[in-house]
């Protein structure tokens, strides 16, 4: 687990852009799909990217995307903004390494509600960025989601996650992004939850060709779970809503087919809200830190 301080292939999942220049920019990314799904992205200007975001996992109540779900395409909107906004044309790896979702509205939307999505974005130094990425949900504003990126390039990415690197089959016919990653052993305590989870080669396809690793938003929807279900406990087993959240720092690329241990503690409660501290840990490291606030539906 290492600490964080070719043509474009894709499979019959993948989605039909339609901006030119579109093409040009896929290859200087390192995701591909099926974590990869943005829809109709285009390339307004340097720098920023429009698109619109897809539904994969269901979101029962909660609202038109589960929150993790949002983490992942806004992080990949961003890096896209990041890669358009430089004329060098090599390819980078960008791994997501903090960010926050931050509510800009209340308003609730039912499944179903077109998410669109404008990022912009800039490289911050050689081996760090920034991005932004505004979504709308229905035509309104609702959330905000700023990423902090670790950026290498294609031979500094081979250099330094060597040991990660492996055949890998990127046509496969099941997309394992239609559901969060599963966790087992689930223990819920006073204040406190674990579990922990575990993911094999094929469920990190896309991310990334020849390195699977387990990709950040997967590994937060099983955080959120966990958080969800501590969060339920807290509120005297009442239906819980995600509200915000944040990615605290992404500190390792955790290799596919690790144990991840996770954890979950409360940080405020109040009658009808509160706060979960969430970790990821591998081999007692801590390789994940994030934080979610629930409140009862």
């Amino acid at each position: 687990m290492e600490d964080l301080n070719s043509t474009v292939g894709f499979s019959s999942l993948s989605t039909t852009f339609v901006n030119e220049g579109v093409g040009a920019l896929l290859n200087r990314i390192c995701v591909r799909a099926p974590y990869f799904a943005l829809q109709d992205l285009a390339i307004p200007s340097g720098g920023t990217v429009t698109c619109n975001f897809p539904t994969e996992v269901d979101p029962g109540d909660d609202g038109p995307i589960t929150m993790a779900e949002l983490a992942r395409h806004s992080a990949i909107a961003g890096l896209c903004a990041v890669a358009s906004s430089f004329d060098d044309g090599g390819r980078r790896y960008y791994l997501a390494r903090t960010g926050t979702m931050t509510p800009l509205s209340d308003t609730e939307y039912g499944p179903g509600a077109i998410i669109s999505a404008k990022a912009t974005g800039a490289l911050t130094s050689q081996r760090t960025a920034q991005a932004q990425c505004a979504v709308t949900v229905g035509g309104g504003s609702v959330i905000r989601v700023d990423i902090g990126y670790s950026v290498f390039t294609e031979s500094a990415f081979g250099k330094i996650f060597g040991y990660l690197r492996r055949d890998t089959e990127d046509d496969l016919l099941f997309n394992p992004y239609t559901a969060p990653m599963p966790i087992h052993d689930v223990r819920v305590e006073t204040r406190s939850a674990t579990a922990f989870s575990k993911v094999t080669p094929e469920q990190c396809i896309g991310h990334f060709s020849g390195y699977p690793a387990m990709p950040i938003a997967y590994l937060l929807s099983a955080k959120f779970e966990l958080g969800a279900i501590l969060a339920s406990e807290i509120l005297a087993g009442r239906k819980v809503i995600p509200t915000s959240s944040e990615l605290i720092d992404a500190r390792a690329l955790i290799p596919s087919s690790t144990r991840v241990d996770l954890s979950a503690v409360v940080e405020h409660a109040a009658e009808d809200s509160c706060t979960i501290n969430l970790s990821a840990t591998v081999a007692g490291e801590v390789a994940v830190l994030a934080r979610a606030s629930y409140r009862s539906a």
